[in-house]
C-alpha cells in the first residue's frame, strides 16, 4: 500500500516538473539571452589575417622628364594644320594593360591631311593591331616623329581603306619629306577603330618618346598667327 502511494506521490511530481518547464501548446517562446562578452565572434577569429581576394593591381609607370631635351631645340611646323584641329595635354595618362599615353591626340575630321613636322627621312610605312596605320619620320638630331592611326576607310566608317586611304599617294620609306609635306590622312585605325578620328602624334628623341605637347603648343600657335598675317587680320606682314 505505501509503496503505491509512493509511486503515486512520485508520478505527481514528475507531471509537476513537466508542466513548469514545456510551454503549452500555442504559447510564445521566448528568444534567448543576447550574448554581451565582447571576446566572442560569430565570423572568424580575431586573431587569423584577412585574405583579400582581389588582387592589388600593379603601380603604373612614372615617368622621368629629366632626360627629355629643351622644345626649343627642335622647332617643328603643326601637324595637322586645320582650324577644326585640337589637342590636349594627354602625355602619361593611364591606358589599358598597365600602358601609359606617349603622345597627344590631335582630333579633326577623317580625311585631313597630316604633315610632316620638320624636314626628314621616312623610316617606317606600316599597320599594326594597335596603331593601325602609321608613319614614321626621322628627322636626324635624334629626333624622329610617329603619326597613328590614319584613316583606313575608303567612305564613312568602313574600315574598307588601307594604305592608299592613309599615306599621301607616292610615298615609300626611304623618300625624303620637307616640313609641312603632306604624308597621310587623318582617321580611326588600330584600337581606335570606332572613336573619334585623330591622330596619336609622338615626337621620340632617340627612340625615346617625349612629351609632345609644348612642342605641338609653339607650332599651333606660330601656325595661327601665320592664318591671321595671311587674312590680313593682324598688323603684322
Amino acid at each position: 500500500m505505501r509503496l503505491a502511494q509512493r509511486r503515486i506521490t512520485l508520478a505527481a511530481f514528475v507531471l509537476l516538473a513537466l508542466s513548469l518547464t514545456v510551454p503549452a501548446a500555442g504559447a510564445q517562446i521566448p528568444d534567448p539571452p543576447e550574448r554581451t562578452d565582447p571576446t566572442i565572434t560569430d565570423a572568424v577569429n580575431v586573431d587569423e589575417p584577412v585574405i583579400d581576394d582581389e588582387p592589388t593591381p600593379p603601380a603604373p609607370p612614372v615617368i622621368d622628364y629629366s632626360w627629355m631635351p629643351d622644345p626649343d631645340d627642335f622647332v617643328i611646323v603643326f601637324p595637322q594644320p586645320q582650324m577644326n584641329s585640337t589637342f590636349a595635354d594627354s602625355y602619361g595618362a593611364p591606358r589599358s594593360e598597365n600602358r601609359l599615353h606617349m603622345g597627344n591626340d590631335i582630333m579633326g575630321d577623317r580625311g585631313d591631311p597630316v604633315v610632316s613636322i620638320a624636314d626628314g627621312r621616312i623610316i617606317k610605312m606600316t599597320t599594326s593591331t594597335r596603331a593601325g596605320y602609321y608613319i614614321a619620320v626621322d628627322h636626324g638630331d635624334g629626333y624622329s616623329s610617329y603619326y597613328i592611326h590614319l584613316n583606313n576607310d575608303a567612305s564613312g566608317d568602313d574600315g574598307r581603306g588601307g594604305a592608299a586611304t592613309a599615306f599621301a599617294a607616292g610615298l615609300e620609306v626611304g623618300d625624303p619629306v620637307a616640313a609641312g609635306q603632306v604624308i597621310g590622312y587623318v582617321g580611326d585605325s588600330g584600337n581606335a577603330e570606332g572613336t573619334a578620328p585623330h591622330t596619336h602624334f609622338e615626337i621620340r628623341f632617340h627612340n625615346r618618346a617625349v612629351d609632345p605637347y609644348p612642342y605641338l603648343v609653339a607650332a599651333h600657335e606660330r601656325w595661327l598667327l601665320e592664318q591671321e598675317i595671311a587674312a590680313g587680320v593682324t598688323p603684322f606682314r
